[in-house]
């Protein structure tokens, strides 16, 4: 087994270097060897895995949420396409925890070199890939605005200070949501997403009822703009009770989306921003990314 293991050396509070040494550490047997190389930039773990993944036999990914987006971006760039692992090691890991994985050194090494896995969906929004969510609206915006330096010391708590000072600048967009069968939604919107995840940014939370990380379908979930104080409450209280079908939040499934507004929408993919556009169309690959399982096969939906 050839892998290639991709680090971001500054996610996760600056550790996953030191991780990233071990876990090579711990993977390299006489059947099982691994390169490892560091990220520099942006963009450069899609780089990495275009230029030296096509005769890999696997890619780990060890960084944050973004960093995966970049290597699952490089991957799908591939003819042949290795399996791909992920040690979680960035500030929040909505995706890690969504599906199941595990962050531990040794847990990680065993399960990688087991190579269980399963065929996972990816997204495609005007033709840039992303693994878990893409969105715009209140919570894309803290995610790409919020400082290196905060998200290190606080954490998912970054996100919370973050999001509640753009609550009170976020304007409503006014957005028309085609779905792919032809039904449309149209309102002010203060956030809207497709995703493949059972958590997006910590706030929204889906079971196992509402996702199939391989079913060949998006969720999408569209949040109204509240117009008063007790809308705000509302929402808030659909939320936490998990119910994202109201007057305030809908949820559908499908495998393409089209939104359309009059002014340029900015998205995020995975917590990085996209270019701003009035027109989106997102579309599943089904069963694009092999990847590889921390968790047993029977636990995952």
């Amino acid at each position: 087994m050839q892998a290639l293991l991709i680090v971001n050396p500054v996610a996760g509070h600056g550790i996953s270097r030191e991780r990233a040494l071990k876990l090579k550490n711990a993977l390299n047997t006489d059947d099982f060897k691994t390169d490892l190389m560091f990220t520099s930039k942006a963009e450069n773990a899609a780089e990495l895995v275009v230029k030296n993944g096509s005769e890999r036999d696997m890619v780990i990914c060890c960084g944050g949420d973004g960093t995966l987006s970049e290597t699952v971006g490089g991957i799908m760039r591939l003819k042949r396409r290795p399996k791909l692992a992920y040690l979680p090691n960035g500030t929040t890991n909505d995706f890690a925890k969504s599906i199941g994985l595990r962050s531990t050194l040794n847990v990680a090494a065993t399960d990688i070199i087991n190579g269980n896995s399963m065929k996972l969906d990816t997204g495609l929004l005007n033709n840039r890939s992303f693994i878990y969510v893409a969105s715009f609206g209140l919570m894309s915006k803290c995610s790409y605005n919020t400082p290196q330096k905060l998200k290190r010391r606080f954490g998912r708590l970054a996100y919370i200070f973050r999001g509640l000072g753009d609550f009170i600048t976020t304007k409503p967009q006014h957005v028309k949501v085609t779905d792919e069968n032809g039904e449309v939604y149209e309102d002010d919107y203060l956030f809207g997403c497709v995703s493949n995840s059972k958590s997006i940014g910590g706030i929204i939370h889906l079971d196992d009822t509402q996702v199939g990380f391989g079913d060949g379908k998006h969720e999408v979930i569209l949040i109204k703009y509240p117009r008063s104080p007790l809308a705000l409450k509302r929402i808030i209280s659909a939320a936490r009770k998990r119910d994202y079908n109201n007057k305030y939040i809908q949820l559908f499934h499908t495998s393409s989306v089209t939104f359309e507004s009059d002014k340029p929408m900015r998205w995020s993919l995975d917590g990085e921003p996209s270019e701003n556009e009035k027109f989106f169309k997102a579309v599943t690959k089904p069963a694009a990314i092999d990847f590889v399982l921390q968790t047993p096969l029977n636990k995952v939906s």
